[in-house]
C-alpha cells in the first residue's frame, strides 16, 4: 500500500466481510480451517493492524483495530 494513502481499516474490513460471511456455514458444516479467510484478511492487511510499521505493520491503534472487528 503506497504511504501516502492511508485507507481506513474499517473500510477494508466491509470489504472482505461478505466473502468471509460467505463461506462461514461450510466451514462450520464441515468443522474446516478458514485458510481462505485469512488469505483475504492479510491481503487487506487486517492481520498486522496494530503491528509497529517498523515491523511491517500498520501501526493502527486499538481504536481502529476495535473498529474493524465490529
Amino acid at each position: 500500500m503506497d504511504a501516502t494513502v492511508r485507507v481506513n481499516p474499517l473500510d477494508r474490513a466491509v470489504a472482505v466481510a461478505p466473502a468471509i460471511t460467505a463461506r462461514a456455514a461450510e466451514h462450520d458444516r464441515d468443522a474446516s480451517f478458514p485458510f481462505t479467510d485469512f488469505d483475504d484478511l492479510h491481503a487487506a492487511q487486517l492481520l498486522a493492524l496494530t503491528a509497529p510499521a517498523s515491523a511491517g505493520g500498520a501501526g493502527a491503534g486499538l481504536a481502529d483495530a476495535a473498529a474493524s472487528s465490529k
